[in-house]
């Protein structure tokens, strides 16, 4: 044991002026999957693991009794970066906060918000690779590969081939020769229920357009769709992975966009109370490691989302919480609960007549709308649907 935790103070040691608040992993990792630039693992942080942070004396190891998902940081790029989403984003400067610490500062932005639609997001090291490790969103991604068989023709040709003419994605089963389609998973957002038949609709609609609010101003829905998202039908819940492509100077989101779906054109009380009340100079704080053009970027963005929050408290586009009543003030919170009863009222929660709102062909670009969409359309819905078992 006392060399194994002296390994662990060397690498903290190493690593504790950048990875600072991050956490330690001591034993193996097992992949669970690849992405666009990285191959993400499982890697339980607990009992020979660390998390530290800045003022722990070195030796001092903290139990973080859970797994998470660690992604090594692999992108080495300086500069405006190539990838598609960040060439999107203006100006984005990897060597002053690469995609590992942006992966980090969404997840921060996020919990300042008030929001729980994306998972705790740590630096971390794992294995002598340093990187990030996430939470598991519970529950699974809305989009899924199904086998889609070719026909009995181009079988035939594909039998007639090498293996060097093949198509590529091209795979032989039992049934022949078939590649893996994208689809939608089978489900009824409006309808669907809990174990206990508590319907979860009004969940689903609030965290997707948390989502859409989180990513407005962190711009990190540049590279937002189905296949990083993940839905939990025990509760309805939604939370958005894969951060890393955030931020940059981008200011006005695009009309139209194949992913960036602007403003959300509603929200709940609490998520606008906290938009309205965050100061600028505490979030400017708290996204601090960016370059200075994008940390202001940012600031610009929660200002434009303010002023939106402002628009949509006129428009009857806040739901749940307490609204005034005819002739009282919306700031005049004072004298006992009865008085307060007799001034306010509940605003109406998320609900059926909502999300008919929300989704119909002539409502706003929403997250909620495009899902929606997608799973409705025969071209991209697929046949199974989702488990509660995970």
């Amino acid at each position: 044991m006392r060399s194994l935790m002296t390994s662990l103070e060397r690498h903290e040691e190493a690593h504790r002026g950048y990875y600072a608040g991050g956490m330690i992993s001591t034993g193996p990792t097992t992949e669970l999957g690849s992405g666009r630039v990285n191959t993400v693992h499982k890697a339980t942080f607990a009992n020979g693991g660390s998390e530290y942070a800045p003022g722990h004396a070195p030796g001092t190891h903290v139990e973080r009794d859970k797994s998470w998902v660690f992604k090594a940081s692999g992108e080495t790029e300086q500069g405006a970066g190539s990838h598609i989403p960040l060439e999107q984003l203006g100006g984005v400067r990897l060597e002053h906060a690469d995609l590992t610490e942006r992966n980090v500062l969404v997840s921060k932005v996020a919990d300042s918000l008030g929001t729980s639609v994306i998972p705790e997001t740590r630096k971390a090291i794992a294995e002598g690779s340093v990187g990030s490790a996430m939470e598991f969103a519970p529950g699974q991604s809305p989009l899924y590969e199904a086998k889609k068989h070719f026909d009995s023709d181009v079988s035939a040709e594909l039998d007639m081939m090498s293996p060097e003419e093949i198509m590529p994605g091209a795979k032989r089963d039992s049934k022949g020769w078939y590649q893996d389609m994208p689809k939608l998973r089978a489900h009824d957002y409006e309808g669907a229920t809990s174990a206990s038949g508590r319907p979860v609709v009004s969940r689903t609609q609030r965290d997707l357009l948390d989502l859409q609010a989180v990513d407005y101003v962190t711009n990190a829905g540049a590279d937002r769709h189905q296949g990083n998202l993940y839905y939990d039908a025990k509760t309805g819940g939604v939370q958005g992975i894969d951060n890393d492509y955030a931020f940059g100077t981008m200011v006005n989101h695009p009309e139209n966009h194949a992913k960036m779906q602007g403003l959300p054109p509603m929200l709940h009380a609490s998520t606008a109370s906290r938009i309205t009340a965050m100061d600028s100079t505490a979030f400017s704080k708290t996204v601090e490691s960016l370059p200075a053009e994008e940390r202001d970027a940012a600031v610009q963005r929660l200002s434009v989302l303010k002023q939106h929050v402002a628009t949509l408290r006129e428009t009857d586009g806040i739901r749940g919480g307490l609204m005034p009543k005819g002739g009282a003030a919306s700031h005049d919170l004072g004298g006992s609960v009865k008085e307060r009863a007799k001034r306010f009222e509940a605003r109406a929660e998320f609900n059926a007549a909502t999300y008919k709102r929300l989704t119909n062909s002539s409502a706003p670009p929403s997250y909620l709308r495009g899902l929606h969409q997608a799973t409705h359309d025969p071209a991209t819905r697929g046949d199974e649907g989702y488990s509660r078992k995970k």
